[in-house]
């Protein structure tokens, strides 16, 4: 009986380096699979990093540029507002100006609540903000008071009438009694004379009356011119009538001289206040400090606007950086990939030939 062969055992061909090529061909396709996975949780954390700082750039900072660019347009149209109001006495402007107001109010409120916003030193500008916007706002109040008050609004008109205005009536009215005096003897020459002076010096008072007046009122510098020529027409006037020293009357004449004295010393102090910038209040008031006020407010929302697009620019140049970060390290790992699998397939080939 002829012996029974032994069926050999068939093992997978060795290559040189000692490694099959089973486990070339698994350690090959390994190594590209942790290279794409490398390359593919790479991309993925970047493109979070790029997420991130677009939903920074577009769901908070813009809307908060945006914010601060429409106070600032506001507060622009309310100082037009409260102007023109002031211009005009229309009231449609004082509503439409106390209602920018709320709605500055309103955008103050939302501008605290952004998360753009939400940091220590935003807040703090934003508090002083709200210092500022309070000034403009008490400012705009008294404006809007004094406009509706014209005894306060012109300290010119008020202290003429405290200084001059009674005198001026006075003076008047003793001139009228000496015109209508029973003394006067108009069959006397030097009577009809006196009489007819005491005529032109009514005349030129009154004349005199209404130019101060008118300059008290709009401050016209004819006005004011007008009024020295009459005074200097009274100065001859009263010369010559105190020359013809009539005894008519019970001292008026006397007093008429005091009281115009006391008057022309009082006129000074009104045209100094008239030719100042305090002739009126609103308009002082508005240009020493509410415009002031609303340079500062306008400067601190541009700061913060400011700060907003340049930390959106610093975004963008982060986002720019991103994604070519992403670009290089797949670039760099695709080529690996392919580098380690040509090297892989030569490996393998040689083993075989």
């Amino acid at each position: 009986m002829a012996p029974t062969a032994t069926p050999s055992t068939q093992q997978t061909p060795a290559t040189p380096s000692g490694f099959t090529i089973r486990a070339k061909v698994m350690a090959g396709f390994g190594g590209l699979i942790l290279l794409m996975t490398i390359a593919l949780g790479m991309t993925l954390y970047k493109m979070a990093e790029v997420r991130e700082v677009a939903s920074q750039t577009i769901e908070q900072r813009q809307p908060a540029v945006h914010l601060l660019l429409r106070m600032s347009g506001e507060l622009n149209l309310a100082t037009a507002l409260i102007s023109n109001y002031l211009l005009t006495g229309y009231e449609e402007y004082e509503y439409e100006f106390l209602d920018l107001l709320k709605i500055l109010q309103q955008q103050m409120d939302e501008a605290r609540g952004l998360a753009a916003l939400s940091g220590d030193k935003a807040q703090a500008k934003l508090a002083e903000v709200g210092e500022t916007f309070d000034q403009f706002r008490q400012h705009g109040d008294t404006l809007i008071h004094l406009r509706q008050h014209p005894e306060e609004n012109y300290p010119g008109l008020a202290l003429a009438r405290e200084t001059i205005n009674g005198l001026a009536h006075t003076f008047l009215g003793l001139n009228n009694i000496l015109v209508n005096s029973e003394d006067l003897d108009l069959s006397l020459p030097d009577h009809r004379l006196g009489y007819a002076l005491l005529q032109e010096l009514r005349y030129t008072w009154i004349q005199m009356m209404s130019n101060m007046r008118l300059f008290v009122s709009a401050r016209g510098n004819n006005d004011l011119k007008d009024f020295r020529t009459y005074v200097e027409e009274q100065d001859a006037i009263l010369k010559e009538l105190l020359a013809l020293n009539l005894d008519i009357g019970l001292g008026e004449l006397a007093e008429l001289v005091r009281i115009r004295k006391e008057y022309l010393q009082k006129v000074p102090a009104v045209v100094d206040l008239i030719q100042s910038r305090s002739w009126r209040t609103d308009a002082d008031l508005l240009q020493n400090k509410l415009r002031p006020v609303v340079e500062r407010l306008r400067g601190q929302l541009k700061q913060l606007a400011d700060e907003q697009l340049n930390a959106s620019v610093a975004s963008g140049q982060a986002l720019t950086g991103s994604l070519e970060q992403i670009r290089l390290y797949a670039s760099a790992i695709l080529a690996l990939a392919i580098l380690g699998g040509l090297l892989i397939a030569i490996n393998i080939t040689r083993g075989i030939i």
